[in-house]
């Protein structure tokens, strides 16, 4: 009986021994692996730099035998230079227009005259001026000069004609002439030089030989005439 008891004791005492032994095992951890070293770099930062103070100036004390820094007067108004306009010097005096002079009657064209003394020049010694369509006898032309036909032209075999416009004063000379259409420019110089040379019986208006405008005239340059 003791025996068995004794195998049983020590059967329990090597299981409880098994037992812890394993329990022991299972509880102690694995020793985990050793950690991998990551590389630093190491920086070195400049010291933060202090505040400058800023500079003060005491004018209590100054060097010896002066004062305060005399104050900076601002500018007078007299220094600044100063533009006075007068207001009327802008003003443009407007003179008040003419009265009307007396009605000039139908068929009458007024021409100013020249100034006193310095002859005729051009239309504007003529005085009055009676329209061609107004008066009793027209001019009539007693000398009448052919133009010379541009060479040029002649030799081309251009053709063409001139109209030009004209005054015939009193004495039945031409004055003033110009062209009104011509068929080329070429034409257009040796008829205003043709026409000046022309002389014509004045026409008449009321019994009196007068200015007459507006006269015009024709002419035609033709290879068959050519000289």
């Amino acid at each position: 009986m003791s025996r068995d008891l004794l195998i049983a004791l020590l059967a329990s005492v090597a299981l409880h021994a098994g037992l812890a032994f394993s329990g022991q095992w299972r509880s102690a951890p694995a020793a985990p692996p050793p950690a991998e070293e990551i590389p630093t770099l190491e920086v070195m930062l400049p010291p933060p730099e202090e505040p400058e103070e800023p500079e003060t100036v005491d004018y209590t004390e100054t060097e010896a035998g002066g004062g305060a820094p005399d104050a900076v007067a601002p500018p007078s108004l007299i220094d600044t230079p100063s533009v006075v306009v007068d207001p009327t010097a802008f003003v443009q005096n407007i003179q008040p227009p003419p009265p009307p002079g007396p009605s000039v009657p139908t068929g009458l064209i007024a021409v100013p005259a020249g100034r006193p003394g310095s002859g005729t020049a051009g239309p504007g010694g003529l005085g009055t001026l009676f329209d061609f369509g107004s008066l009793d006898q027209k001019p009539v032309p007693i000398m009448q000069i052919r133009p010379e036909y541009p060479y040029q032209l002649r030799r081309e075999g251009v053709s063409g004609s001139v109209l030009v416009a004209f005054v015939v004063d009193s004495r039945g000379e031409v004055r003033a002439p110009r062209v009104l259409r011509s068929s080329h420019p070429g034409f257009e110089q040796p008829v205003l030089q043709a026409i000046q040379r022309w002389k014509f019986k004045p026409g008449r208006k009321g019994g009196a030989a007068v200015n007459t405008s507006n006269v015009q005239i024709t002419l035609t340059f033709n290879l068959g005439d050519a000289p």
